[in-house]
């Protein structure tokens, strides 16, 4: 069996009848590196083996460790006076619990009484250090909850090495404090040798942590270990295999990979095209950042051109772009904010407010004005209309099969769907869990969880609710079905618009046919109608004249008018989102074998806009699909959701009309 897979307790029973050191200099490297030392590992092996075998591992623990009990039983190890009066000294310049102790055993060895005066000196000036140090130091003992504002106050009055102890002894107790290690790695940073090992001992413990690698990997370039030597590139590689929380770390991990090889007289633009391909692959569109960064230090415009053609419905991709233009006082940055302005998706406020802020610092009153109308109306786009009465009109799907659906929040954040639906069968019954996942497959930190009956949903809600979960209290209610809309049978579905058409001038068209309560037209993402609306009566007579008129003629196209009934078949129908730009319905039919169509919405170019409805025979097709987890494409994670869409909505997608006027 290899040393680090024994636990703390076997190694120490283990080596009580051992005749060799080699055990125990492994198991003490083994749990020293961990931490979580227990000094009778330490004072079992000083006592087995003689003064030659145990030198090494004295000298490393007395750096670190301050125990009195293993000082002393090193002592009987030691023969000459003058060694052992060396020994006593430097155990009496450290502040350490048991001094009075130490003291009875030096003064009962001690002969010479004008050393033992001299040294008594030493012994009470450090002890009235200890004194002072003693509350503290018993309050971290006795406390469950010491952070680093703790031990700042804790270590402000004491100096170096006392510091290095003080820190040693908190993270024995708190092992995965990342803020401690940091303070500690940061205050031996002139000792690189000691920097060194204590980070490689932070990252044994917090192994996911972004900031520890890097310090690791710039600490090897130091030490003359630069990216070509085969220790610095396995360090790298290894730090690429772990599973950090954001994949944004990833990104920084390859920038500062990058930098250190140019430090190096190496090739950093090879080694961030290489990080970028990588990100491609495993976490896109992360691969952009990298890309910028190189078209930053390239100075290289054709590149971010390249980005915003991948990513342009982005606002942070906009906003590297503009700022390296303003930076280079590049007098395209204005033509990029009109283009950002038009092209956002996500976040075209920040786009607006900054495009504003740019023409008050660099343009005249009339950039300013045009800059504030373009934000106006780009921004009105993506306003809903409203009725007269100030209710925002929307159409509520029905639901279907009745489930017994809990919602989860607060989960943490590396919680995987496995690891919650074992943890949850523990009370219950447990069908599915689906754990809500962004555009990068991280979670987002709720979960929808299906059980068998309702017995067994409210049993977990009222056991789970307010429970804690890996340092999280989790939050867990009953998760309710949408609402049947109860004024379906008062709405029209009106169909083959013209794409200038308003509000007012279609409610002009439908109010000879009775009171309208609401109109609602469907637009896409630039504000242009698509062809179709919905318009709600005060009463159901009203839909009737309305539908058996059939058609009606506005700007000589013929618009058809229908009843709005929900589909018998919408159960079976699911949104697919997060698909690549790339994706053709070959590949999302490969991925849901068992559909019976897919519609995959594509824009001006032809290119998919990144979802599709898929549509299943079978309620069971589509609730497997739903259960298990979201499957990836291209190395990206999927979202998928029951759609409430119409299908005479999705229709609407293909109509030929609309098709026609992108192209």
């Amino acid at each position: 069996m290899e040393p680090n897979s024994l636990s703390e307790s076997v190694w120490i029973e283990k080596l009580q009848n051992s005749s060799s050191p080699l055990p125990y200099k492994k198991a003490f490297k083994e749990f020293f590196c961990n931490i979580n030392i227990d000094p009778i590992l330490l004072i079992n092996y000083i006592k087995t083996f003689d003064r030659n075998t145990i030198e090494n591992v004295f000298i490393l623990a007395k750096k670190y460790i301050r125990n009195i009990d293993i000082w002393l039983e090193y002592l009987k190890k030691l023969e000459l006076e003058n060694e052992k009066r060396t020994f006593f000294t430097e155990l009496f310049t450290i502040p350490r619990p048991g001094l009075d102790d130490a003291w009875k055993t030096y003064e009962n060895w001690e002969k010479n009484l004008q050393a033992k005066e001299k040294m008594r000196e030493l012994y009470i000036k450090t002890f009235s250090d200890w004194t002072y140090e003693e509350e503290s130091y018993k309050v971290l003992e006795n406390s469950q909850n010491f952070g680093l504002a703790h031990l700042k106050a804790y270590y402000q009055y004491n100096k170096d090495p006392i510091r290095r102890y003080i820190f040693e002894e908190v993270l024995r107790k708190y092992p995965n404090s990342a803020e401690i290690w940091q303070e500690y790695l940061v205050s031996e940073l002139n000792d690189k040798s000691s920097a060194l090992f204590i980070c490689k001992r932070a990252l044994r413990c917090l192994p996911n942590n972004i900031t520890f690698w890097s310090y690791l990997i710039l600490l090897y370039e130091d030490f003359n270990k630069p990216f070509t030597s085969k220790l610095y590139i396995g360090k790298f590689k290894k730090a690429l295999e772990q599973a950090f929380e954001d994949a944004s770390d990833l990104t920084r991990l390859w920038k500062e990979y990058s930098q250190s090889a140019k430090r190096s007289s190496q090739d950093q633009l090879q080694i961030l095209i290489e990080g970028e391909n990588w990100l491609a692959e495993y976490y896109p569109p992360q691969h952009l950042v990298l890309k910028a960064y190189r078209a930053n230090i390239t100075d290289n415009i054709q590149l971010f051109e390249e980005i915003v053609k991948e990513q342009g419905s982005s606002a942070a991709v906009w906003d590297v772009y503009i700022k390296y233009l303003e930076d280079k006082n590049n007098n395209k940055a204005r033509q990029v904010y009109r283009r950002a302005l038009e092209y956002t998706k996500d976040n075209p406020r920040m786009i607006a407010l900054k495009y504003i802020d740019y023409e008050n610092r660099h343009g005249t009153i009339e950039d300013v004005l045009q800059a504030r109308v373009k934000a106006y109306k780009r921004l009105s786009r993506d306003i809903e209309p409203i009725s007269t009465k100030g209710e925002k009109f929307k159409i509520k799907a029905k639901t279907v099969k009745t489930r017994y659906t809990a919602y989860v929040s607060n989960l943490p954040g590396n919680m995987k769907e496995h690891q919650l639906e074992d943890i949850l069968k523990q009370i219950s019954r447990v069908r599915a869990v689906r754990i809500v996942r962004d555009r990068k497959g991280n979670s987002r930190g709720f979960a929808y969880c299906d059980y068998e009956s309702e017995e067994d949903l409210i049993q977990a809600v009222s056991y789970f609710n307010g429970k804690e979960l890996q340092g999280n209290t989790l939050s867990m209610a009953v998760s309710k079905p949408p609402e049947e809309n109860k004024n379906e049978e008062c709405t029209l579905f009106v169909n083959n618009l013209p794409f200038e058409i308003t509000e007012s001038e279609l409610c002009t068209f439908l109010s000879p046919y009775g009171g309208i309560k609401a109109i609602r037209i469907i637009k896409d993402l630039e504000g242009k109608c698509k062809g179709y609306a919905y318009a709600e009566f005060f009463d159901q007579s009203s839909v009737d004249n309305a539908s058996q008129v059939g058609t009606i003629t506005i700007r000589n196209r013929k618009v058809l008018l229908e009843k709005c009934s929900q589909d018998k078949e919408q159960k079976y129908l699911l949104h697919v989102s997060n698909l690549p730009y790339s994706v053709e319905e070959s590949q999302v039919q490969t991925l849901f074998p068992n559909s019976i169509s897919i519609t995959l919405p594509k824009d001006k170019v032809g290119k998919s806009r990144g979802f599709a409805f898929v549509e299943f025979g079978t309620e069971n097709e589509a609730m497997e699909i739903l259960e298990n987890e979201n499957p990836t494409l291209n190395g990206r994670h999927l979202v998928i959701k029951r759609s409430y869409k119409k299908a005479a909505e999705k229709k609407a997608l293909n109509n030929s009309d609309f098709k026609k006027f992108l192209s």
